[in-house]
């Protein structure tokens, strides 16, 4: 592999929610799935945080989590199935945008994780300095490809059933990420997560919006120097576990 493991990491961009089984969805249709983009991320990079943070509470956005010693804000929308993750450096400017999206149907999810890889692949011109793609069935361990040809033949055997997947591209300025998660695997028993955060009861406890697509962009001309060290990387990691408000 041309780059250590602990930059997979930082690709994790999907916010997802905990929610009880006594939640109903009393919606009476289900609102068509749109796309997420590696455009909806990157357009934000650059931008004044204040700026940002004021057109995504215009949109029904709200800060859900926070983490202020790391220049970290979370906002997800009314249902939760949308988030982006801001990362800000010193002058309060966003170098890296992930945003995520939550769904109850596999297919719109796994179409969307293509979409997105399909973006990535034509950012770097299907061509990077750094490159990494892992998947795996269990949240510690997994598979690491040496090709994206490789990752793609697994993804394409396995989309079905892997838990969890990154593709990670990175050359000297920019770095793009894109994730896909299946939290029915976590609800069938065969992974178990703990949270710092109380949820509800493990034996009431589900996913409404169980499939994930989250795609990262970083700026890494605007991004502090000490984002590249190996242990912040894993600690600033944007994958989070958040209540469901």
């Amino acid at each position: 592999m041309k780059k250590i493991i602990a930059l997979l990491v930082i690709t994790f961009s999907i916010f997802s929610f905990y929610s009880c089984k006594e939640d109903k969805d009393n919606t009476p249709t289900t609102k068509p799935y749109t796309n997420i983009s590696l455009q909806d991320a990157k357009r934000y990079v650059g931008l004044d945080y204040n700026t940002v943070k004021a057109e995504l509470e215009a949109k029904g956005f709200r800060l859900l989590t926070e983490f202020p010693e790391d220049n970290i804000y979370g906002y997800a929308n009314a249902d939760t199935t949308l988030s982006y993750s801001l990362f800000i450096n010193a002058s309060n400017i966003i170098y890296r945008v992930n945003h995520g999206k939550m769904s109850k149907n596999i297919d719109n999810t796994l179409s969307n994780f293509e979409f997105c890889q399909g973006e990535c692949i034509n950012e770097v011109n299907n061509s990077s300095d750094y490159y990494s793609y892992f998947a795996t069935n269990n949240i510690f361990f997994g598979d690491i490809f040496d090709s994206q040809e490789e990752f793609q033949n697994y993804f394409n055997q396995n989309k079905y059933t892997v838990f969890y997947c990154i593709e990670l591209w990175e050359s000297d300025n920019y770095l793009l990420g894109l994730d896909f998660a299946n939290m029915t695997i976590l609800e069938n028993g065969n992974i178990e997560i703990k949270t710092s955060t109380p949820t509800t009861p493990e034996e009431e406890q589900t996913y409404s919006n169980p499939y994930g697509i989250g795609v990262t962009f970083m700026d890494k001309s605007l991004a502090p120097e000490e984002t590249f060290d190996k242990s912040n990387l894993i600690r600033n990691s944007g994958f989070i576990l958040l209540p469901k408000q």
